[in-house]
């Protein structure tokens, strides 16, 4: 505060230096606009030479646009003709000093005054840490309820998402009603979260993890990063990926605890991409990208979103084939196959493609089964072979086989996949 006061009239006296000087003197008379469009139009003329020099035109079409061009210089040329000769006429000295005066002493007032009356002379400054990464232009944007009334409308219009197994779904509904006999029990509002997302009922779980902070933060617990995030994660899965302007206040809670976590950077990402602030969501997500860990399940859905925002060609089927690092049990070609194939004609390449593919489906689909990892790479693979129907019809089996926790991983990655509803 003390700087800026220091600062001020420092400030002021430059930026009056430059306004007052013109009226304190004299201003020489100006250029006039049709001087000004005659140099833009001759300006015109030569970029156009250069442009058939360089052979981005042919002449006839140059020959076209000059003519044009001319035409307007010349018009120009004759109005500045008919206005030659007016002289700009400087004002009395004595109006001029007092207008200046006046300039001086009246705009600092009203601006002090104004400054007073609606600024915040005594606020400090605000930590960098604590500005919201995402929170922008919200007055306009839909809340977190309409959009998942939008995502419900659309959801009846949209595939048919494949049943939860009955034993589970009576456990669930269990243990909601033991929750809402214990409001304040963390354990169990934990456990209940887990379980909706597992069954893919987001709009559910958001709120009750939201309940979950409340009681950690009324019993003078610290509330950690992980379910700010997990929050706003359920919130967006909601929302079918809409980032809604509650989902951004969760996403700055995890953000201000943990700049670094990289669930609610990557969201971060997604919110800016949907501000239209694309550079500064590449900027984002470029960087966790290279800091991700190599095992970590989400980085190749990371690097899926980072081609599509650069304009990237689609990931190569190939490469969709080959396992990702961590999959733990995992099995298919190596690096050596998936280079072999590249030097194939396109349609034997193709073939291998569809073998390995099918050949993958046919474990996955035996009595060996395979990893949620196995499935999710299936799912990628028929999604980038263009076969979204096939994706579908094996996410469904999926969730047939596959329980707990790892049905809501190939879940996930079917909802970012395009393939389900929220």
């Amino acid at each position: 505060m003390v700087w800026f006061i220091l600062l001020a009239p420092l400030l002021l006296t430059v930026a009056f230096a430059f306004v007052l000087r013109p009226i304190l003197s004299g201003a020489a008379t100006a250029e006039s606009r049709d001087a000004a469009e005659m140099a833009l139009y001759r300006d015109q003329l030569s970029e156009i030479d250069r442009d058939v020099d360089r052979g981005v035109v042919t002449p006839e079409e140059a020959d076209g646009t000059k003519a044009e061009i001319a035409r307007r210089l010349i018009a120009a040329g004759k109005r500045a003709e008919a206005a030659e000769g007016v002289a700009a006429k400087s004002a009395p000295a004595g109006l001029s000093r007092k207008a200046a005066i006046g300039t001086l002493v009246v705009a600092p007032v009203l601006a002090g005054g104004l400054y007073l009356g609606t600024g915040a002379p005594g606020a400090p400054d605000r930590p960098l840490a604590s500005r919201d990464l995402v929170a922008e232009a919200r007055a306009q944007r839909p809340s977190q309820e309409e959009a998942e009334v939008a995502a419900l409308r659309a959801s009846t219009e949209g595939p048919r998402r494949a049943g939860s197994d009955p034993e589970y779904s009576a456990l669930v509904a269990r243990l909601e009603a033991v929750v809402a006999e214990r409001p304040n029990d963390a354990e169990g509002h934990r456990l209940l979260y887990g379980a909706l997302m597992n069954q893919g009922r987001f709009a559910d779980a958001w709120p009750v993890v939201a309940r979950l902070i409340e009681i950690r933060a009324e019993a003078g617990d610290a509330v950690p990063a992980d379910l700010f995030a997990a929050q706003a994660e359920a919130m967006i899965l909601a929302a079918r990926g809409y980032v809604s302007p509650g989902a951004e206040d969760a996403l700055a809670g995890a953000l201000q605890r943990d700049p670094e976590l990289p669930v609610a950077r990557y969201y971060a990402g997604l919110a800016l991409a949907q501000a239209g602030r694309e550079q500064e969501a590449l900027a984002l997500w470029t960087r966790l990208e290279r800091e991700a860990p190599p095992t970590a399940p989400w980085l190749p859905f990371l690097r899926e979103a980072l081609a599509e925002m650069r304009g990237e060609a689609a990931p190569d089927p190939l490469a969709t084939l080959i396992p990702q690092p961590g999959e733990i049990g995992s099995r298919g070609p190596d690096a050596a196959d998936i280079e072999a194939a590249r030097n194939m004609s396109p349609e034997d390449r193709q073939a291998f493609i569809e073998s390995m593919v099918s050949s993958l489906e046919d474990r996955l689909l035996s009595e060996e089964g395979g990893t949620a990892d196995e499935w999710a790479r299936l799912l990628r693979s028929y999604v980038n072979l263009g076969r979204p129907e096939d994706a579908r019809r094996i996410y469904a089996l999926s969730q047939e086989r596959l329980r707990g926790a790892e049905a809501g991983f190939v879940r996930e990655r079917a909802l970012v996949l395009g393939l389900i509803d929220g």
